[in-house]
C-alpha cells in the first residue's frame, strides 16, 4: 500500500544492452518520485494531510528534503526505502536511514523544519486532484 502513495513521473537510468547480432541499444530513464496526499490550502498555506496521519506526514516532510538535499545519483531513494520497509515506525526509522543512506539527519531534519511543508505541498500537487474532506 506504501508503494501506491509515492508516484514516478520521472526516473534517470542509463541503459546499454547489446543485441545478439552485436547492435548497442541504449535508453535513458528519467523519474522523480511525488507523495499522495491531500491539501486542503494553498500551495503558499498548505493544510496537508497525509493518507496514513501525521507520522506519516513527517516522513514525508524528510524524504522530501533527502530528495532535495541529495539527488545525486538517487541517494534520497535508499534513505526513502529504508524509512518504507516499516511504515508502522515512520518518521522513527529516520535515524537509522540517515546514517545507513549516508546523509546528514540534522540537515534532513532542519530542511523538514524550515521547507517540508512547502516540498511535501509541491509534491501532493503533481499527483493531486481536488478532493473535499469532511
Amino acid at each position: 500500500a506504501k508503494s501506491m502513495e509515492k508516484l514516478a513521473d520521472n526516473i534517470t537510468c542509463d541503459y546499454q544492452c547489446t543485441r545478439p547480432d552485436g547492435r548497442v541499444l541504449k535508453a535513458r530513464l528519467d523519474f522523480q518520485l511525488h507523495m499522495v496526499g491531500l491539501n486542503n490550502g494553498t500551495y503558499r498555506h498548505p493544510w496537508l494531510r497525509a493518507i496514513h496521519g501525521s507520522s506519516e506526514l513527517v516522513g514525508e516532510r524528510l524524504e522530501m528534503c533527502a530528495r532535495e538535499h541529495y539527488s545525486r545519483d538517487y541517494q534520497y531513494l535508499r534513505f526513502m526505502k529504508c524509512m518504507d520497509r516499516n511504515v508502522t515506525t515512520i518518521p522513527l526509522r529516520a535515524p537509522d536511514c540517515a546514517d545507513e543512506a549516508d546523509m546528514d539527519l540534522d540537515l534532513l531534519v532542519a530542511c523538514a523544519n524550515l521547507d517540508g511543508e512547502r516540498f511535501v505541498a509541491q509534491s501532493y500537487g503533481f499527483v493531486s486532484v481536488s478532493v473535499s474532506v469532511s
